[in-house]
């Protein structure tokens, strides 16, 4: 996927876009997710994430000036994408924001590394990020309506890693719905 020259064709100039860098799994990986998914929904209810949305943030950046993305797309491409592979083993749910979700018992440094080197890059451009630490997760059901226990016995998801990308998000009745705006393959 290439980069865009400047704002996506058809924004205005004073449009503001919601935007975050990414991981974006393969199709293969994200039906096994939906696997997961099944079983975390009959144990904490909830509405499920749908197939073509399931990713690993990255770094969130939020609402942007449309003039500002090529400045977020010099920082994708300086960053670039190293080779890792993420095993997603554990799941789980967090009370707080009501999220069920897949994530891993260790982060692959070189993963920790790009999200630290994007994060670093964003606030050196006058973006702002959380400083709270990375959590590699994966979104698989938002509003869950119990934070039971959830089965530990799933197979581990193993997700070779290809590449990232920039995404947008836009809010709707149906939900979010993303949009990829540029990636930045494996190195």
């Amino acid at each position: 996927m290439g980069a865009h020259p400047g704002p996506p064709p058809g924004a205005a100039a004073d449009e503001r876009l919601r935007v975050y860098f990414a991981l974006w799994p393969p199709a293969e990986v994200a039906a096994q997710l939906g696997a997961w998914q099944q079983v975390l929904h009959a144990a904490l209810g909830g509405r499920i994430m749908r197939p073509d949305g399931l990713h690993v943030t990255l770094a969130f950046v939020g609402d942007i000036a449309a003039p500002r993305l090529p400045e977020l797309l010099e920082i994708g491409a300086r960053a670039g994408a190293p080779a890792a592979s993420l095993c997603l083993d554990q799941a789980g749910a967090w009370r707080h924001n009501r999220i069920g979700w897949a994530g891993t018992r260790a982060v692959p440094p070189a993963l920790a590394g790009l999200a630290a080197a994007l994060a670093d890059a964003l606030r050196g451009a006058g973006f702002s990020v959380e400083s709270r630490p990375w959590v590699p997760h994966v979104t698989l059901l938002r509003n869950v309506v119990r934070c039971a226990p959830v089965p530990q016995d799933l197979a581990p998801v193993r997700w070779d890693v290809s590449g990232f990308c920039l995404v947008r998000s836009r809010l709707d009745a149906r939900g979010a719905r993303y949009e990829r705006l540029a990636g930045w393959p494996r190195r």
